[in-house]
């Protein structure tokens, strides 16, 4: 009976690296499917990409060949192309709340601002994504938003007082004794 115990539960440690090992070499594919698939239906323009490269162990992923089109009514094929994007962050934050980015490099950017009847392309894509999006949010101090009205000052490059006043809590920097450095001289 004792070795019967013993035989299933190799058994099950076997599966489970088995399962890890498999999803650590198809995550690619289904983060591209689902950026791919998921993306449009979101942005109501097509998005494709070349490759995704992701390793779950150190931390890091890569995307190349990101093309988001443009949506209907704009002359040029793609709001956005972008030949690749890096990431790395610290793989022990992704349990706990706060997620550490040590990363992000951007390679190669073409973004094409171009402007129609209805306004720009850029301010409809994110006006698509607010659509798809919208209902009732909770940012990340708590306070419940409207997505609508969110998507409105997202559109028009304001911000709600609550999150501007926490960006520059975050970014500016400090000295050792808690008082705001002095920038002026950049």
């Amino acid at each position: 009976m004792k070795k019967l115990l013993v035989r299933i539960f190799i058994g099950l440690v076997v599966l489970l690296i088995a399962a890890v090992l498999i999803a650590g070499f198809s995550l690619d594919g289904i983060v591209k499917r689902g950026i791919e698939t998921f993306g449009p239906k979101l942005t109501k323009v097509d998005i494709k990409l070349d490759k995704v490269a992701l390793s779950l162990f150190s931390g890091s992923g890569k995307i190349d060949g990101l093309v988001v089109g443009n949506p209907e009514g704009f002359k040029t094929p793609q709001a956005i192309r972008v030949g690749s994007i890096s990431l790395v962050l610290s793989p022990g934050s992704l349990l706990s709340d706060k997620v550490v980015i040590k990363s992000i490099t951007v390679d190669a950017p073409e973004i094409t601002y171009e402007t129609g009847a209805g306004g720009s392309n850029l301010k409809k894509i994110l006006a698509n994504l607010n659509e798809a999006t919208a209902g009732v949010r909770q940012c990340r101090h708590g306070r419940k938003t409207e997505g609508s009205r969110a998507g409105q000052e997202a559109g028009s490059g304001r911000f709600p007082t609550h999150r501007r006043e926490a960006a520059s809590q975050h970014h500016r920097p400090r000295r050792r004794d808690g008082a705001a450095a002095d920038n002026s001289s950049d």
